[in-house]
């Protein structure tokens, strides 16, 4: 490839359970394990969520997350970006906690409230290994994952104390302009580094080069997309990877997807 890009390897998320693929990383050696494999793959940045290493759940525990990073660390150069999506119930100080300890180099922010239903995956499960599993996917019928503008406030002003570079993550074009509210208010600086999220709608192509033209930024544009996804998204990937940007990948059915 003749333009740089940068990778970006979501390692694990919280969205999946580990019914869902008995490739799912869920202690703290298969993250940091599967972080440095696609450190030696080619991948510049690791996505950081931790999970109960007993059931998979999502987890904002301090110490889990120290594993992770410090292991991550201790075996290769990788920049380390920390959730604070976490995962569904979670309090902003739980989510924000591991960025304010450990102060990472990027951490995540997202841009804005979204119905994140995953109830309609209950049907393609008969059994399930955890009971918290289940019950995860159905409360989402009736659940918005919270990004308020004074959650996005709190974690930038976090953000900034610890010097850690957020990267936005916009699942819409109204995102977009949640991200330039930011700007103006000066909870962020530019240059800003910002995602556009395809991995749970499926635009229009001109949706999709609207969407990659409003993500323009003096760092670029970048891009996420999971899974059979990916290749539905590639003529989108080719208008976002302008030099020195940036594409995120995460694993769902034991495949890890690059563009």
């Amino acid at each position: 490839m003749k333009d740089k890009v940068i990778i970006t390897a979501a390692i694990t998320g919280s969205i999946h359970t580990p019914t869902m693929s008995p490739h799912l990383p869920i202690t703290t050696k298969e993250i940091a394990d599967e972080a440095v494999r696609a450190y030696e793959a080619g991948a510049a940045v690791c996505h950081v969520h931790a999970r109960n290493p007993n059931t998979g759940e999502p987890s904002s525990d301090l110490n889990l997350f120290k594993e992770i990073i410090t292991s991550i660390k201790s075996r290769c150069n990788m920049v380390i970006c920390i959730t604070t999506g976490g995962g569904a119930g979670m309090t902003v100080a739980e989510r924000v906690g591991p960025v304010k300890l450990y102060k990472p180099e990027l951490a995540s922010i997202n841009a804005g409230s979204i119905n994140f239903a995953l109830f309609p995956l209950i049907p393609r499960y008969k059994e399930w290994k955890f009971e918290w599993e289940k019950e995860r996917l159905a409360m989402t019928e009736d659940w918005i994952f919270p990004n308020t503008f004074k959650s996005m406030r709190e974690y930038c002003a976090a953000f900034n104390e610890a010097g850690t570079k957020p990267e936005f993550e916009a699942y819409d074009a109204g995102m977009v302009n949640n991200i330039a509210f930011m700007i103006q208010a000066g909870w962020t600086k530019k240059p800003v580094t910002s995602n556009s999220c395809w991995e749970s709608w499926e635009p229009s192509p001109p949706a999709r080069k609207i969407f990659c033209s409003l993500l323009t930024t003096p760092a670029g544009r970048s891009a996420i997309s999971c899974s059979r996804f990916a290749s539905r998204d590639a003529p989108s990937f080719q208008y976002a990877l302008s030099p020195y940007s940036s594409t995120e990948t995460a694993v769902l059915d034991s495949k890890t997807i690059s563009i």
